[in-house]
């Protein structure tokens, strides 16, 4: 007995023929090993809630930046991810994320892999909570406010292994990473 992982397409345009037109909804279809692929739109899918083992791929980001190199020049934006337990495995690729409340990015799940994505907030990109071996590469991660409390990557509760490569980490206040009651290793 063969079986394969599916590949599932997201597109909140009606005119075009994607099976999903929301990431949560293919999500829930989904089984772990699947492939998602998330169409740029003009307005963010909202908040994805994730619990299984899959790999996203979107667009990327600064797209219209590169004249020529999309005939869609949306990002797959999100108001935040929470990649939950069950999550362990997952890949998020070419996906952006805005909030404009606290955190864009929740990680609660092991060996997880966040690349090329653009990911902005207010007081936190990106939260690891205890969680082991978590890469984060090629990614832009920035605040766009001053806040005294913010952090633009935040480590709590033991998270270990946690690589951070090939990334743009700006915020207007110097904002950085922090480990808090963290005793891994960063």
């Amino acid at each position: 007995i063969s079986t394969k992982a599916a590949i599932r397409v997201v597109d909140p345009n009606p005119a075009n023929s994607a099976a999903y037109r929301s990431t949560q909804t293919a999500h829930d279809a989904a089984a772990n090993g699947d492939t998602i692929y998330v169409v740029g739109a003009a307005s963010s899918y909202g908040v994805l809630n994730t619990s299984k083992s899959l790999t996203w791929i979107g667009p990327g980001y600064l797209l219209d930046q590169n004249p020529g190199s999309q005939a869609n020049l949306y990002p797959a934006s999100f108001s935040q991810i929470n990649v939950n337990d069950g999550s362990a495995g997952s890949s998020y690729m070419g996906l952006s994320s805005y909030n404009s409340g606290t955190v864009s990015f929740y990680v609660y799940d092991d060996n997880i892999l966040i690349r090329r994505c653009r990911i902005q907030s207010y007081i936190y990109g990106i939260e690891v909570m205890n969680v082991h071996s978590i890469i984060i590469e090629q990614c832009i991660v920035e605040l766009t406010q001053v806040n005294v409390s913010s952090n633009i990557v935040f480590l709590m509760g033991g998270a270990e292994n946690v690589a951070i490569r090939n990334s743009l980490i700006w915020s207007p206040d110097g904002a950085a990473i922090n480990a808090f009651h963290g005793t891994g290793s960063v």
